[in-house]
């Protein structure tokens, strides 16, 4: 069988399942990447090199031709017209995305934005070999609201890098009295590091010797090191800048709190996967993508309310008084990304969602977790 995965390029993300398919697939797996990896993601340890991957931009007939004649194709951020002769001969082709309008809901009233959603989705998902993953907790809200892919959605996700960990080690090692936080992404405005630091003021103001590493760069940075030196804590909030992927990981296994403070712009949030993976409590907002398929609020990691910084300050608080759910809420954390949300352990649910898709039409082998059926979930589901 040939399985031919498209995208915009290959990296951290996409990268460990397709290195898992092609140990699978041998030379029938392909990766083709439309174009280059982003600026931000250069210089960190995202660049990779593979003899499956093919650059559409150098021989882009050849790209289209495997693309037309794959048995099976994963499609996420490309051009369609790599996948028009699939539509049109209904083979199958399993669509992988984040939620299609973020904080604009409203945009599928438009209708040229509906007209340009008919001729990419809704009329395509009419056939019966087109199903969606999806990347984020609200991607079954958006298709559904335009009528597409209607009982062919399924749960996905990101899934980065993850390590086996002696997970007990790693949380004894982290700070006793619980105030070494850490904030990671990109200094933009929809991911609200802003929050992240009011929280630390907070808890400052408390009596509490809070501290936190920004790990990440972007066009927010000189407002947000202004904010810090207004509210009085420019001194305990580390700007680290842009940093390569193992030594943001080492600071992710050394911090015992992450704040999570992504808006509903955020289409998943793959930091929330790595700092689980390192065994940290989490706060998460409820507006980010990832939050309602990883976590299980109280046991793996809070949830708490976007945007509201007072509910954030007490989940945090709570983390930090309380060592013992700290470390309980670490642990299963850890858990829920190693067991459930592995590339190791997803890879093999891909494979059986795509013989399934190819005997029967549908998948209904799991209950939870990648490949599950996903559902329409609500903006305020969590309150």
């Amino acid at each position: 069988m040939k399985l031919v995965y498209l995208a915009n390029a290959y990296g951290h993300i996409s990268g460990p399942l397709c290195d898992e398919l092609s140990k699978v697939y041998g030379e029938d797996f392909v990766f083709i990447a439309t174009d280059e990896l982003d600026e931000d993601r250069k210089g960190i340890g995202a660049e990779a090199k593979r003899d499956f991957i093919i650059n559409a931009n150098e021989d882009k007939e050849k790209a289209k031709k495997l693309c037309d004649e794959a048995d099976v194709l994963i499609f996420g951020s490309a051009p369609t017209e790599y996948i028009e002769n699939r539509i049109k001969n209904n083979k199958l082709t399993i669509y992988y995305s984040e939620r299609l309008f973020k904080n604009n809901i409203l945009r599928y009233l438009n209708p040229i934005t509906l007209w340009r959603l008919k001729k990419r989705f809704i009329d395509p998902s009419k056939n019966s070999n087109f199903h969606l993953i999806c990347a984020s907790s609200f991607a079954a809200l958006d298709f559904s609201r335009i009528g597409a892919f209607k009982n062919k959605m399924y749960k996905w996700g990101y899934q980065p890098t993850i390590f086996e960990k002696d997970i007990d080690s790693v949380i004894s090692n982290k700070a006793e009295d619980g105030l070494d936080f850490i904030w990671v992404g990109r200094l933009v405005s929809l991911k609200h590091c802003d929050d992240a630091i009011r929280v630390i003021s907070n808890l400052r103001k408390m009596g509490y010797n809070a501290r936190m590493k920004v790990v990440g760069t972007g066009e927010e940075e000189n407002n947000l090191k202004a904010l810090a030196k207004e509210l009085g804590v420019e001194e305990h909030i580390d700007f680290k800048g842009r940093c390569l992927i193992d030594d943001t990981r080492r600071m992710m296994d050394g911090a015992n709190i992450f704040l999570f403070t992504s808006d509903f712009g955020e289409g998943w949030g793959v930091t929330l996967n790595e700092c689980m993976n390192s065994g940290i409590a989490c706060v998460a907002s409820h507006g980010a993508g990832a939050t309602n398929f990883l976590v299980n609020d109280g046991e793996n990691a809070l949830v708490y309310v976007s945007g509201d910084v007072n509910m954030l300050t007490e989940k945090a608080k709570l983390l930090v008084d309380n060592k013992e759910l700290r470390e309980k809420i670490g642990k299963n954390a850890y858990k829920t990304i190693y067991e459930n949300w592995n590339t190791a352990t997803t890879y093999k649910r891909m494979i059986q969602f795509i013989n399934e898709l190819q005997e029967k039409g549908k998948c209904e082998l799991f209950a939870e977790g990648p490949c599950s059926k996903a559902e329409p979930l609500s903006h305020n589901w969590y309150k």
